[in-house]
């Protein structure tokens, strides 16, 4: 998992475990859970574009560059 994914579910079950105590409003728990859903759909995103082959520049098996697309 990605490092953003990862420290952003701490940041929510930390965000929680606040809100269940009495020490936060539940504001703090619906921010910290669109910011796991952006990260985590960030993550998605470079991974498509990684597998879809979109890289940019290829180098050619006789020499020199080619576009990817």
């Amino acid at each position: 998992m990605d490092a953003q994914v990862k420290a952003a579910a701490r940041a929510l079950k930390l965000a929680d475990a606040r809100y269940q105590a009495g020490y936060s409003p539940y504001l703090e728990v619906l921010d910290s859970q669109r910011t796991l859903n952006d990260a985590t759909l960030s993550l998605l995103r470079n991974r498509q574009a990684r597998l879809s082959g979109d890289g940019g520049p290829v180098p050619r098996p006789g020499g020199g560059w080619r576009d990817a697309g």
